[in-house]
């Protein structure tokens, strides 16, 4: 079965890279859908690796918010491994103004990873 995303992103690639940005975008998107129908989710987010910084790429829905420097989705990040929040009321990893702000109760981040090397985050408010 062909795949049009994945070729179109093989031939941005491999054509002048022009139309590669969009390509990706649209990429993301396709994932932040499918995240949220898997979770149930009201919103997410995928944040990806600029440097030493890391840029919120793509985010959709309610609540999709995230500061990878620090907190919740800046732990994910660093440590490298799956963080879930229960109860944001009684979590001291999360921002819990920001999420009351949202009307956020429990999350989910996964880091994005290449071997040992963070690429990224997604994270997703249910």
């Amino acid at each position: 079965m062909e795949r049009p995303l994945q070729r179109r992103l093989f031939l941005a690639i491999a054509n002048d890279g022009s139309e590669l940005t969009s390509t990706v975008e649209e990429l993301l998107s396709i994932m932040l859908e499918r995240a949220m129908s898997a979770t149930r989710a009201r919103g997410a987010a995928i944040a990806l690796s600029k440097g030493r910084e890391m840029v919120c790429m793509a985010a959709q829905g309610t609540g999709a918010r995230l500061d990878p420097q620090s907190g919740f989705s800046g732990m994910c990040a660093r440590k490298r491994r799956i963080l879930l929040c229960d109860d944001a009321e009684t979590d001291p990893r999360v921002d819990l103004a920001a999420c009351r702000q949202l009307g956020t109760r429990s999350m989910i981040a996964v880091p994005l990873l290449n071997r040992t090397k963070t690429l990224g985050i997604l994270e997703g408010a249910i």
